[in-house]
């Protein structure tokens, strides 16, 4: 059933759809997804005349339908259209896997064309740039993801050479996590092929992937133009691992991120996010008013209803530096593809980037609106749900450099009962055990950006303070600070120690590519 009233246009249609393919299921074998009706046929029995004529008027309201939005296609502003969009494909696809046995050839090409002339019109980056003419270029698509596959995705460019490095040195050797890593570009212009062949080097299986050759790049996405946020969805669409973890440029992982793909949250929803912190109650009124006017006839889903920043206007509700998908989900799928809308040109211009510095809302935004299942890592008995800090114990709030000599057991009051206050500039997030897992914001001291300094203390669930103007440090004041273990300290040192180690290379590749010849465009 779909989750949203959907525009009139498409109301008795959609009606009449509904209608043939409930008549259809219940005399045919459902997929292992849904509960059995009736007992089925048997696959060596053709449908009979009924269950024939069901299928036929099913197909025949999918073309009514797929001509309609091909007509009519959601504006930029127009998210929640596009979500109930993404609700009335993903029944055509689910009953097309669910009916494709007992469907004659026919029958089936026609669904598939209806299908991918909706899909290429919608979303016209499904297809390959090689493959102009391909009449499947959705199926196609899908069927690069590889089965029982896993593996990291991230985005490479020259602005972020560093920070790729230094976490991938933190996923690869410091935690010796073996799950291959992906690292995808948009052409030779940002990320040329010295800067590939340095991030290939650093430890073994790390493969480079140019998106421009696996999707398509027209005008209306502009790959490029977006930056390192806008490739992110379209990385994830484009891998051909089956369950990903999408991994921003300068996230610090403490324990294992593979760790995430076991969590029973994920495994239920296959869609795992993480929230930010939670500041600035009232500031961002806008973006508020624009989520609730896109929400607004949406049956909210459990994440949705529990959300503290989004019912209580809190100014940030994500952060996406690590993004848990698993692809052989069709939900996850469609909601996957609302997330690589909403960084579109014109989409991302007008609105997503005007209501976040980045890409981050798009993946609870369109999962959301999409009525995708979805799950948030940080939910555990440990703080409010939301991230915390990690970095220094400070005195107070002039004091905004971490001290070099600091005692990281010494700095803390470990009454819980008493008051601690702890600074830095990442948001740092907990494990399912409510140990430390990762934080975004990198290695480098957060006073000066140049600097390596191991953290010594962490908190959640405190009361934010905001650095003046933004700058410098935000600080967490409450119950609770605790210290960074010295297991966890070892694997900071031994990621500062790798990321030292390649810093040289980082300024001669960068230098390298600063006087490399740009390609021709």
């Amino acid at each position: 059933m779909l989750g949203r009233p959907i525009d009139k246009g498409t109301a008795l249609i959609v009606s009449q759809s509904n209608t043939s393919i409930s008549h259809v299921q219940s005399d045919v074998k459902p997929s292992p997804e849904t509960p059995p009706r009736t007992p089925p046929p048997s696959p060596k029995q053709p449908p009979g005349p009924a269950a024939a004529n069901a299928i036929d008027a099913f197909i025949s309201s999918v073309e009514k339908t797929s001509l309609f939005f091909v007509n009519e296609s959601p504006q930029a502003s127009e998210f929640s259209k596009m979500g109930g969009r993404l609700q009335i494909l993903e029944t055509w696809l689910s009953a097309r896997a669910n009916l494709s046995s007992v469907m004659t050839q026919t029958q089936l090409q026609s669904l598939d064309n209806h299908i991918e002339r909706t899909m290429i019109t919608l979303f016209p980056f499904v297809g390959h740039p090689a493959q102009p003419k391909n009449a499947q270029p959705f199926a196609t698509l899908r069927q690069t993801f590889v089965p029982q596959t896993q593996g990291i995705v991230m985005v490479g460019s020259t602005s972020t050479l560093r920070s790729l490095a230094h976490t991938i040195l933190n996923i690869r050797l410091a935690l010796n996590c073996s799950l291959p890593i992906q690292v995808y570009h948009a052409g030779d212009t940002d990320f040329g092929p010295s800067a590939r062949r340095f991030i290939t080097r650093l430890a073994p299986n790390i493969t480079t992937h140019d998106l421009k050759q696996l999707i398509s790049d027209p005008p209306s996405l502009a790959l490029e133009a977006g930056g390192p946020p806008t490739l992110r969805p379209f990385s994830a669409l484009a891998s051909n691992f089956t369950r990903l973890l999408l991994v921003a440029s300068g996230t610090t992982f403490l324990h294992a991120p593979s760790a995430l793909l076991t969590y029973p949250s994920f495994l239920s929803t296959g869609a795992l996010f993480f929230h930010s912190h939670l500041h600035s109650p009232g500031a961002a009124k806008a973006t508020h008013t624009f989520w609730q006017s896109q929400l607004k006839n949406h049956p909210p889903s459990a994440a949705l209803r529990a959300s503290r920043a989004y019912n209580e206007a809190y100014a940030e509700e994500a952060d996406a530096a690590v993004v848990v998908l698993d692809k052989s989900r069709l939900p996850v799928l469609t909601g996957l593809l609302h997330a690589c809308w909403q960084n579109t040109r014109k989409v991302r211009e007008g609105f997503t980037y005007k209501h976040a510095p980045d890409e981050r809302d798009s993946w609870w935004f369109g999962f959301e609106l999409a009525s995708a299942p979805y799950a948030w890592g940080d939910a555990t008995d440990a703080g409010d749900g939301y991230a915390g800090t990690i970095g220094w114990a400070q005195e107070t709030p002039s004091s905004l450099s971490p001290s070099s000599d600091a005692d990281p057991v010494s700095d803390y009051d470990h009454d819980d009962n008493k008051r601690a206050r702890v600074c830095g500039i990442t948001t740092l997030h907990l494990s399912r055990e409510g140990t430390p897992l990762w934080y975004s914001g990198g290695l480098l001291q957060p006073h000066d950006g140049i600097e390596y300094e191991v953290p010594t203390g962490c908190m959640v669930g405190g009361e934010w303070e905001r650095a003046p103007d933004g700058l410098g440090m935000d600080c967490m004041s409450g119950r609770g600070a605790r210290d960074v273990s010295e297991e966890e300290r070892a694997v900071l040192k031994r990621s500062i120690k790798e990321a030292r180690a390649v810093d040289g290379n980082v300024r001669r590749v960068l230098e390298g590519e600063k006087n490399r010849p740009k390609p021709a465009t």
